[in-house]
């Protein structure tokens, strides 16, 4: 249809060409019929006029020849050369339409619909399959806990993460650049996790890796960054504080004391046994017991200051012990007066 449509604009122009080209020629004969008057009028000479007639005549011919006849043939021929390319272009087509009405023809009408459904959606599925594919989540694998540069005194629990598009197949920690050990079945829900035994382990600094290695159809294993840490596994030293709930007593009252137990890193000790002996001014033996530490660190006594008990400076001694750590001793004393007199 548009091959036709162009071949007859194509013979329209050519129609309007020729018209523009009679145009042209009327519009030369009448310059050079003005010019012929106007050369008689000025010469006055029929000899002149006759001259004057030929040469314009033949320059008018000329002209004409060259400038009109020539061009125009030419244009002419071009023009039919393109409508007949077009007339070629118009079979073309008619032809090929009528191939694919064929071709459509032989197919069964529920494989025609398919395929008008399947080119009918196609733009879409490509637009959900552009928004549903994710990119792929890397295989990465890190230590939350410790920190680098942490100081440890204890078992403690190091915590792995590791996440990747695939699930993860193994994850494995090692110390001290040694053998990895799986910890893959010791999940929380959220890290991968192992309680360090740290007792038997010298003091200072220690390293920790760990892996991991996905479930991709090719394996792939990646390290976490080293963590360095400092053991500390020095001998632990209880310390030990005395308090009274006074600096100064009398006979026949009640003394309260409070025995507060602490590590060397000023930890409280709970479970720890305290053995407590009071000695009196004369350093015989007041009073003893034994206690132990409760959640706070603190162990509390009791003991009564008899009427017959001597008069002066007491001594109260607490010894603590605790399996793992270094016993502990520690001293305080209190003042004892007498009975207060009654005025007569």
């Amino acid at each position: 249809m548009n091959a036709q449509n162009g071949g007859n604009a194509l013979q329209s122009g050519m129609s309007e060409l020729r018209k523009i080209t009679v145009f042209q020629i009327v519009s030369i004969a009448v310059i050079f019929i003005m010019g012929l008057i106007i050369v008689a009028s000025i010469i006055d000479s029929a000899l002149w006029l006759w001259l004057s007639l030929i040469i314009f005549l033949a320059g008018g011919v000329s002209l004409f020849i060259f400038l009109i006849i020539v061009p125009t043939s030419r244009i002419e021929e071009l023009l039919r050369v393109t409508v007949d390319e077009n007339k070629n272009l118009i079979r073309q087509n008619s032809a090929l339409q009528e191939q694919l009405a064929n071709l459509q023809n032989h197919l069964p009408k529920e494989e025609q619909d398919e395929t008008q459904l399947i080119a009918a959606e196609l733009p879409a599925m490509d637009e959900d399959i552009a928004f549903a594919v994710e990119p792929p989540v890397p295989l990465v694998c890190s230590i939350i806990q410790p920190q680098d540069g942490a100081t440890i005194r204890e078992t403690y629990r190091i915590l792995v993460e590791s996440t990747a598009s695939d699930s993860i197949a193994k994850v494995e920690i090692a110390f001290d650049n040694g053998e990895y050990i799986d910890i893959t079945n010791q999940f929380d829900g959220v890290h991968y996790y192992y309680d360090w035994e740290i007792e038997e382990l010298q003091s200072g600094v220690h390293t920790i890796d760990a892996r991991a290695t996905d479930n991709s159809a090719t394996p792939q294993t990646v390290n976490a960054k080293q963590v360095n840490v400092t053991i500390d596994n020095l001998v632990k030293k209880l310390r030990i504080n005395i308090k009274t709930d006074k600096e100064t007593y009398r006979v026949d009252s009640m003394l309260r004391v409070e025995v507060k137990v602490t590590d060397n890193f000023d930890d409280s000790v709970q479970n720890a046994v305290v053995d407590m002996t009071i000695y009196d001014a004369d350093n015989s033996i007041q009073a003893s017991g034994q206690g132990m530490t409760n959640a706070n660190g603190v162990a509390y006594f009791g003991s009564e200051i008899m009427l017959d008990d001597p008069i002066g400076v007491y001594t109260i001694e607490a010894r603590v012990s605790l399996e793992g750590y270094e016993p502990g001793m520690e001293s305080t004393t209190f003042e004892v007066e007498g009975a207060k007199r009654q005025s007569g």
